[in-house]
C-alpha cells in the first residue's frame, strides 16, 4: 500500500513535464503569396531559408533587419499535460496576413495586415485559439504568415488555462512549464525515505 501511494505522488511530481524545439524560419518571396494557403505557399518558394533555434519567439524580429519577407514558427514540443484547456496565440508582424496550426491541423488564418505593436490586448491583431484538446505526448504548433514592408517585433504564448495565465513560449521550452512545489518534493522524497527504513525494520525482525 505504502508503494503504491508513494509512486503515485511520484507521478504527479513527474506529469507536468514538458521539452520542446522553438525554430524560426524566414526567406524571401518570389513565387508569389497564396493567401488560400499559407503552408503550401511557402512550400511553393524557392529562395533559401534562413533558421534559428531560439530558446524563446518574444519580440523575435526577421534576421538581418531583412524588410519583408514569409516567416515560419514551428515549435515541436512533448508534453504529459493533457487536456483541453490548451491555448495558442501569436503575434505575427504580417502585411500580407497568415495561418496558424496545431499537429497540421488550421486553426486560425487572417489575410488581412496583421500588426500587434507589443499589445496583446490587440486581439484583432493577432492569432489566438483556446479550448484546443491536447494528448499527451509529441506535438507541432506552427504559423506561416508574410510581411511586405519593414521588419517589426513578433511573438508568440501559450496557456494551459483556456486564455488565462498566458506564458511565453520559454516556459514551453523548459523542462517544467508548471512548476511542482519543493514541498511535494520533499514529502515524496520523505514517503521514500520512510519506505525504505519500514523495510529495515522488517529484516531487522525477520533476522531476530
Amino acid at each position: 500500500m505504502k508503494k503504491m501511494f508513494v509512486l503515485g505522488v511520484i507521478s504527479l511530481v513527474s506529469s507536468t513535464a514538458m521539452a520542446a524545439t522553438t525554430t524560426y524560419e524566414t526567406r524571401a518571396v518570389n513565387n508569389g503569396v497564396n493567401n488560400a494557403d499559407y503552408k503550401a505557399s511557402w512550400d511553393a518558394q524557392t529562395s533559401a531559408i534562413t533558421t534559428q533555434v531560439l530558446a524563446d519567439f518574444n519580440d523575435s524580429k526577421v534576421p538581418g533587419n531583412v524588410s519583408g519577407g514569409f516567416s515560419h514558427l514551428k515549435i515541436d514540443f512533448n508534453t504529459q499535460n493533457s487536456g483541453s484547456e490548451w491555448g495558442f496565440r501569436l503575434a505575427p508582424d504580417a502585411g500580407l496576413g497568415g495561418a496558424i496550426y496545431l499537429d497540421g491541423i488550421q486553426i486560425g488564418k487572417d489575410t488581412s495586415d496583421l500588426w500587434w505593436d507589443g499589445n496583446w490586448n490587440n486581439a484583432s491583431e493577432i492569432f489566438s485559439r483556446v479550448n484546443l484538446s491536447v494528448a499527451a505526448g509529441n506535438h507541432v504548433f506552427e504559423g506561416y504568415w508574410v510581411e511586405n514592408c519593414c521588419n517589426g517585433g513578433q511573438g508568440a504564448q501559450f496557456t494551459l488555462n483556456n486564455g488565462q495565465n498566458w506564458q511565453t513560449t520559454s516556459n514551453l521550452a523548459s523542462p517544467a512549464a508548471v512548476p511542482v512545489p519543493a514541498t511535494l518534493w520533499l514529502f515524496s522524497s520523505g514517503l521514500m525515505g520512510l519506505m525504505g527504513y519500514s523495510r529495515r525494520k522488517q529484516g531487522q525482525s525477520l533476522v531476530a
